[in-house]
This record gives C-alpha cells, sequence and structure tokens, in this order.
C-alpha cells in the first residue's frame, strides 16, 4: 500500500525525491511566511468596524458562539483558497459565492448585526463617517495603521 506522502512527490532532476509543496515555496521564504498575522488596526469605540487599507471594515458578529464563528472562518478560508486555484470562470464563480456565504454568515456582509438602526458605513474612509471625530482624535501611530502605512519616523 502506498503511504499519503507519496503522492505528492516527485524526482526533481538533480536529486531525491521532494514534496511538491516545497518545491512552489521560494528558499528564502520560512514555511510560515504566507499566514496571516493579526495586525493591531484601529477599531472603533462601538466595536462595529476596524480601519484598514483607510477604509472601515465590519467585524465579525460578537453575538456569533464559538462553535459557529470557527465553522465560518474555516469555510471562508477554504474558500479563499478555492478562488486562488480556480481553473477558470465558473470554479472563480462558484468560489467567490462560498467567500460571499461565509462572509454574511459572519455578519461581515449583508443585513448589520446591530439592532439600535444605525446604517452600515462600511467601505467608508473614517473622516468622511460618523466616526470623523474619533479619527481626528487618535494618535499619528494608530492612523498610520489604520492607513496601511508604516509608523514608524522617517530620519
Amino acid at each position: 500500500m502506498r503511504s499519503f506522502g507519496s503522492v505528492n512527490r516527485q524526482r526533481t532532476r538533480d536529486g531525491p525525491r521532494r514534496c511538491l509543496l516545497a518545491q512552489r515555496r521560494p528558499a528564502h521564504r520560512p514555511a510560515g511566511h504566507g499566514l496571516m498575522a493579526r495586525k493591531d488596526y484601529p477599531e472603533t469605540p462601538d466595536g462595529r468596524y476596524f480601519v484598514a487599507k483607510s477604509r472601515l471594515w465590519r467585524k465579525t458578529d460578537p453575538r456569533l458562539d464559538d462553535t459557529t464563528r470557527r465553522a465560518a472562518v474555516k469555510a471562508l478560508m477554504q474558500a479563499r483558497r478555492a478562488v486562488r486555484f480556480a481553473k477558470d470562470e465558473v470554479e472563480t464563480r462558484a468560489a467567490r459565492d462560498a467567500v460571499d456565504a461565509a462572509k454574511h454568515a459572519l455578519g461581515e456582509r449583508g443585513p448589520v448585526w446591530w439592532d439600535d438602526g444605525t446604517p452600515d458605513e462600511g467601505g467608508r474612509h473614517p473622516k468622511n463617517s460618523s466616526y470623523a471625530e474619533w479619527w481626528a482624535d487618535l494618535p499619528d501611530t494608530a492612523r498610520a495603521a489604520g492607513a496601511g502605512k508604516d509608523a514608524t519616523p522617517q530620519p
């Protein structure tokens, strides 16, 4: 019986068998390099949005239980991988629809998860929203983090 490890291996031109995934990863990048680390983006005082790339992005519904949230995040990551590896327009559309469904399940798209009647301001620059005063009062380093810029001072 063949082991699963041998299925994804092939002989390289000048050496022993190597995993195909290892062949695709450049030598100068460590194995975990592509993983996204949680960044410290500024969050609005009411906890509805965070600011990244100078835009308000709706946060996940905090009322979701941990199991539901984890399942939706897992579905989202699988759908994003499917978008990346889609081979044609049909696969791409199906994968993007799966991303949208996962985002709806997390509360990041679709109807807002809060119930005080405040409209969704996602996608807007904070200075052009009801959060303009909060944004103006933030320290420069926090605004730079929300803009996606390096907050270190230039010489």
